[in-house]
């Protein structure tokens, strides 16, 4: 008989999403599903899962793996990923909902994810950002040259830009 994790993945790979959720609602699972950089996740997003089996996945993940859903890249991999597949904005928009940080600083790059979503001008992103108390005054990480979100705006002249600049009006 195959272990859960391998039944989980399996579920995912075919995109039953319905014995997916089952097998995550049962709590069966012998290993940690969730790693930070988990591909499960992925695989989530850019598949279109249902919001609620990717929320049930991750509140599992919190609670019993003492994974801190912040550092898992996710708000990032779901930005980058809504132009194209139908569920991440809802996943991005849920995963503020459920208390994620809209403060975070994007791995490698030294960028805040607001700062990101102005050079991508994800409008809706930004939205959400605001609506979930971004701070406009976080800074990225670049030395010398680093600048808080509301500079960056300032420096940028696009729709999501102006979103932030008219925020603080």
């Amino acid at each position: 008989m195959m272990n859960p994790e391998n039944q989980l993945l399996d579920c995912i790979r075919e995109g039953d999403w319905p014995s997916a959720l089952a097998l995550v609602h049962s709590q069966n699972f012998t290993t940690k599903i969730a790693t930070p950089g988990s591909s499960v996740f992925a695989w989530l997003i850019t598949l279109e899962a249902p919001i609620e089996l990717v929320i049930a996945l991750l509140q599992y993940a919190a609670e019993h793996e003492s994974i801190d859903l912040n550092k898992l890249g996710l708000l990032e991999l779901s930005m980058h990923e809504s132009s194209t597949k139908e569920n991440a904005f809802e996943i991005f928009s849920s995963l503020l909902k459920m208390g994620l940080t809209p403060n975070v600083l994007i791995g490698g790059r030294g960028c805040t994810l607001l700062q990101l979503a102005m050079d991508l001008n994800k409008v809706r992103e930004v939205k959400e950002l605001l609506r979930y108390g971004v701070d406009l005054h976080q800074m990225s990480v670049y030395g010398s040259e680093s600048t808080s979100n509301l500079e960056e705006a300032k420096l940028i002249s696009n729709a999501a830009a102006q979103l932030v600049l008219e925020s603080m009006a």
